[in-house]
């Protein structure tokens, strides 16, 4: 089975996100959304790989939680989810979604205010379900001087998002994000991210694939009643910085709705990393992945059709 990042992109071009674009800027966010229902149905048509894994994730969570979710499997609900996703991304990234006022919660609220006021950096772990864009107008709250702006790390594979990557610098260079990519980490790296948390920067990561660089480098865990891989380098990164530790996740409301609104989760991880040392690391490094697998256990319970994985997740770290 190929590895995620080996999985063929539909959109051969930047075309179809730059014209979603357009028409984001332009059109009402109900009639883009309505736009996105048609669009969605022939993509559910014709892409039928990414269909057949969002409907095997389906079942297996149905399987977990003994038939009662999702209630119907649906493989064009996922479609359709991912759809308003990139809308809602698009819309994040042009600053239309402040406007918007898109996000109507943030949940475990002690939790969010934990990290606004930390005075150093935090790590914030996410995943690809449901929109993680919105986590930057949760991180664009922290206190800062006049003088600065947060600035958010985020390690990525750069490859497997260039296209979306391009895009993003056209519509705003000034985000005030460095991409780092999992090949490009080195002990020199360490020293500099070190150096970005204790300045008060934030380091993310969606932990849920692997690096297509050191494919070998995973922890084995339960997911949602079977064993899946999980990236070791971001864990050992948390026991090395011992900075606090975020779980964020901004999910819609309803797989579909004319005018999104979205809850942003929050919760910070329990495990202290504070006195963890070499001799017990590795029992840290999996007690914190076992934590986060059971976190967004609970929160694909919330939002089965916002699991934006397409691609078989269970053997995602095989050749």
């Amino acid at each position: 089975m190929a590895h995620w990042s080996k999985e063929k992109e539909y959109a051969k071009t930047d075309f179809p996100i730059l014209f979603t674009l357009f028409l984001v800027k332009i059109l009402p966010e109900a009639v883009v959304n309505s736009i996105a229902v048609f669009v969605s149905f022939f993509y559910f048509l014709f892409a039928r790989k990414p269909v057949k894994h969002a409907v095997e994730f389906q079942k297996q969570l149905k399987t977990f939680t003994d038939g009662k979710i999702p209630e119907k499997i649906s493989g064009y609900k996922s479609i359709l989810s991912f759809s308003l996703s990139l809308i809602e991304r698009l819309s994040s990234w042009t600053g239309k979604n402040i406007k918007n006022k898109k996000i109507v919660k943030i949940e475990q609220s002690q939790s969010a205010e934990n990290l606004i006021n930390q005075k150093n950096g935090a790590i914030i772990f996410g995943s690809h379900l449901g929109n993680i864009d919105f986590m930057r107008s949760l991180a664009l709250e922290r206190k800062f001087t006049d003088n600065s702006k947060p600035v958010i790390n985020i390690i990525m594979e750069k490859k497997s998002s260039k296209k979306f990557s391009s895009v993003i610098n056209k519509i705003n260079s000034d985000f005030y994000m460095n991409a780092i990519d999992p090949s490009e980490i080195s002990p020199a790296t360490i020293c500099i991210l070190q150096e970005k948390l204790a300045a008060g920067e934030l380091l993310f990561a969606a932990c849920d694939r692997t690096s297509a660089e050191t494919k070998e480098r995973t922890i084995s865990q339960n997911f949602l009643g079977r064993i899946a891989e999980f990236p070791y380098g971001v864990f050992l990164m948390a026991t090395l910085f011992k900075v606090p530790v975020f779980y964020i996740y901004g999910l819609r409301e309803k797989t579909f709705m004319f005018k999104s609104r979205n809850v942003l989760y929050v919760r910070q991880s329990k495990i202290n990393l504070e006195c963890s040392t070499r001799k017990d690391r590795e029992l840290v490094i999996k007690s914190l992945c076992k934590e986060y697998a059971e976190n967004l256990e609970s929160f694909c319970k919330i939002a089965p059709f916002q699991w934006y994985n397409f691609f078989d997740f269970y053997h995602q770290a095989e050749n």
